[in-house]
């Protein structure tokens, strides 16, 4: 599931052609499912950080870093993730919780 997941995220993330509604709801719902096989992984949670950033779930978005980072304080994909969130929104205050929670 997180290896289909994973696929068609980048498929609908990267892809040169029109986004396709069906294609991002079948990444999010692999991704769910590799999730919820296996809560105890960090990278379902961070691809979903992504995929919900992409729809401009920004609460979310955090919510499945934070996840991420608490399974797994290295991760990368959710690191960038909410150095993206920060850079974009100005949420020093995340980044704050984020270090804490993992303190």
């Amino acid at each position: 599931a997180l290896a289909l997941g994973a696929f068609l995220l980048r498929i609908a993330l990267y892809s040169d052609t029109e986004r396709d509604p069906k294609a991002d709801k079948a990444a999010q719902i692999q991704l769910l499912k590799a999730a919820k096989l296996d809560p105890s992984k960090a990278n379902p949670f961070a691809l979903l950080g992504i995929w919900f950033e992409d729809q401009g779930d920004l609460k979310r978005a955090e919510g499945c870093f934070r996840k991420s980072l608490r399974l797994d304080p290295c991760n990368p994909i959710a690191g960038r993730g909410m150095l993206r969130l920060f850079d974009r929104e100005h949420l020093q205050d995340v980044m704050e919780a984020a270090i804490e929670s993992n303190a």
